[in-house]
C-alpha cells in the first residue's frame, strides 16, 4: 500500500502543473485543480489523459459568498478534455479540485 501511495503521490506531484490561473486550463495530470473566474459557471479544462468513459471526481475548493458555499457540481469528460459545471455563479474567483 505504501509503495502505490508513495507512487501516486509522485506522479501528482511531478506532472502537476502549479497554474493559478483563472479560466480554461491546459493539465496533463491525473489530479490538479482549477479557478473558476468570479461569476463563471463553466470552465473547460483539456487534458490528455481524459477520455469520454473517463470517472472524474470533483472536490470543493474556496467559495464562500455571503455564506453561500459550492452546492452542486458536475463533470463531463469528452476525448482529451473535460467540462466542469457549477450550479451557482458566485461573486468571487472559486477553486475547484479534481
Amino acid at each position: 500500500l505504501t509503495y502505490y501511495l508513495e507512487y501516486f503521490l509522485l506522479l501528482v506531484f511531478h506532472n502537476k502543473q502549479l497554474v493559478e490561473q483563472e479560466g480554461m486550463q491546459k493539465i496533463n495530470s491525473m489530479a490538479g485543480s482549477v479557478n473558476f473566474s468570479s461569476s463563471a459557471t463553466t470552465l473547460t479544462v483539456t487534458n490528455n489523459l481524459v477520455d469520454a468513459n473517463s470517472v472524474i471526481m470533483l472536490t470543493k475548493g474556496t467559495a464562500i459568498n455571503s455564506g453561500t458555499a459550492i452546492r452542486n457540481m458536475h463533470v463531463i469528460p469528452a476525448s482529451g478534455e473535460f467540462t466542469i459545471h457549477l450550479n451557482y455563479a458566485y461573486a468571487i474567483e472559486t477553486k475547484v479540485f479534481f
